[in-house]
């Protein structure tokens, strides 16, 4: 079983419901069998949990000279993986890169930058 506030919870049965599960759920849980007679068998069932993407900056502003360099990043989570692209400023949907990471290098580029990530649960944006 998982740990819950140092705790490793126990539960006396074949089968164990878990309502309303979140992504902290997420995890390896153990069932052992023991009926006193030497060895007791254990297995590994794991949870994995569908979530929608969430995407928070990793800074939230960021300037550079002209003609300098700088890289835009977004941390996402998501399960499962998104797919992460950016976005033209200019309202034009071009995929720009598959990563969190965009890194701006050329003098007269656009400068703003429309982030997306999306997985077949739901799509997050951040401008």
């Amino acid at each position: 079983m998982r740990r819950r506030r140092g705790a490793v919870p126990r539960h006396e049965s074949s089968r164990l419901e878990l309502a309303k599960v979140t992504r902290s759920e997420m995890g390896g849980y153990k069932c052992t069998a023991n009926n006193g007679v030497p060895p007791s068998v254990t297995r590994t069932i794991f949870l994995h949990v569908h979530f929608s993407p969430s995407v928070r900056a990793s800074l939230q502003m960021i300037g550079a000279p002209v003609g300098g360099r700088v890289t835009l990043e977004c941390l996402v989570e998501a399960s499962p993986k998104p797919l992460n692209f950016w976005l033209l400023g200019n309202g034009e949907s071009h995929l720009f890169r598959f990563r969190p990471k965009f890194i701006l290098n050329k003098r007269g580029e656009e400068p703003r930058r429309t982030f997306r990530a999306e997985n077949p649960h739901s799509w997050v944006g951040m401008a």
